[in-house]
């Protein structure tokens, strides 16, 4: 879950001002934290008393429960239930992250809530498992830990800062390269250079290649690509044409 900053638009809420204790208001606060990306989270009387009683003055269960209707009673969260577990949504949740984590299953409110462009959703948890039991579509891109730039009335997580997570996976998989080994036996040019050659106008690659077999026998080169290392060879010859350190563009 990213860090949140409350905005100060909530002291300027009517439905947040209208609650009967400052103990339902920063139950509130306390709901926004723990709720997914969608604004949702689990509830039940046992579960949010043990929470609640943590950082507020509910003492009881029964005092949660006075806290948890004076919350729906305003609107400021909703209760909603699935597979015997007792969820609820916090309305008008804006998320505006970039990188969405469902941690709890869908609520009935959900469908209303229109992702970006450049939105992409991390299913977990509760979420994940009834996803994929209702066959229901599905991203599993990796989360974003940026953190986010602040939390408004009802309440959404603001920008995210950070690279697309699908850009980073291309440059990580654009690092990985096959081992080097030495070269090959019976290793010949392959069609892939034999068409550079004659693209370029490469004469006597015979001559080049047989150098270059020569040198990395002797030496025990090693590559990981030994098209592109013939080639680079080549090039290398082209470049002491001249005064030798002109390097021929091909």
């Amino acid at each position: 879950m990213p860090d949140r900053i409350i905005r100060d638009e909530l002291l300027d809420s009517e439905r947040w001002l209208d609650l009967p204790t400052d103990v339902a208001r920063l139950a509130f606060v306390g709901f926004v934290l723990i709720a997914d990306d969608f604004g949702n989270f689990e509830g039940g009387p046992r579960r949010l008393f043990r929470f609640l009683h943590k950082f507020t003055q509910i003492k009881t269960e029964a005092a949660a429960t006075v806290a948890l209707v004076a919350l729906i009673d305003s609107d400021l969260i909703r209760r909603y239930q699935l597979d015997d577990r007792e969820l609820f949504h916090i309305p008008r949740f804006r998320p505006h992250r970039q990188y969405l984590v469902r941690k709890m299953p869908p609520s009935p409110w959900d469908r209303d809530q229109k992702l970006g462009k450049n939105q992409r959703v991390h299913n977990r948890g509760l979420a994940k498992d009834h996803i994929v039991k209702e066959n229901l579509a599905t991203t599993s891109l990796l989360h974003s830990n940026d953190v986010a730039q602040g939390v408004g009335v009802g309440v959404g997580v603001g920008v995210g800062v950070g690279v697309e997570v699908r850009k980073k996976k291309e440059r990580r998989d654009s690092r990985r390269r096959s081992p080097k080994t030495s070269i090959p036996e019976n290793f010949l040019p392959s069609t892939r250079v034999l068409k550079w050659a004659e693209k370029h106008g490469i004469e006597n690659l015979d001559q080049h290649f047989e150098s270059f077999v020569s040198k990395c026998k002797a030496k025990d080169y090693r590559y990981a690509d030994w098209d592109e290392a013939l080639m680079g060879a080549v090039r290398d010859d082209w470049a002491k044409i001249g005064d030798g350190r002109k390097r021929v563009a091909i």
